[in-house]
């Protein structure tokens, strides 16, 4: 995974839509706590160096809230695309915008910029 520009609101906001909150723990070390009580793979146990790592231990959320998401909206598979950096290269070359912050988040997820 790239290093990205996550800041905290950024990914505050992400993770809203996920339902976890972000902890800070004693060490400095981040955690995540899953507002819905999932806890998939013991997620809250983990602890992540920097926002990246949450990211990228994230995928199946990316897809669930986002990719599917947008694949829905425009009508595409995220199988059309070699990965989801094209695809969101795609989604940007694309006029019509319905959903701008979910194709700035999915390239947040990439490694790309955001564009407020």
């Amino acid at each position: 995974m790239n290093t990205t520009y996550w800041d905290y609101k950024n990914i505050s906001e992400l993770l809203d839509v996920y339902e976890f909150d972000i902890i800070i723990n004693d060490d400095l070390t981040l955690s995540v706590h899953d507002r819905q009580g999932g806890n998939l793979g013991n997620i809250e146990s983990e602890k992540f160096n920097t926002f990246d790592d949450i990211i990228e231990r994230m995928d199946a959320y990316h897809y669930d809230y986002i990719v599917r998401a947008l694949e829905e909206i425009y009508d595409i598979n995220e199988y059309d695309f070699d990965n989801w950096h094209e695809m969101y290269n795609y989604l940007k070359s694309q006029e019509d915008h319905h959903c701008s912050w979910d194709i700035n988040m999915l390239g947040l997820i990439c490694g790309g910029n955001y564009e407020k």
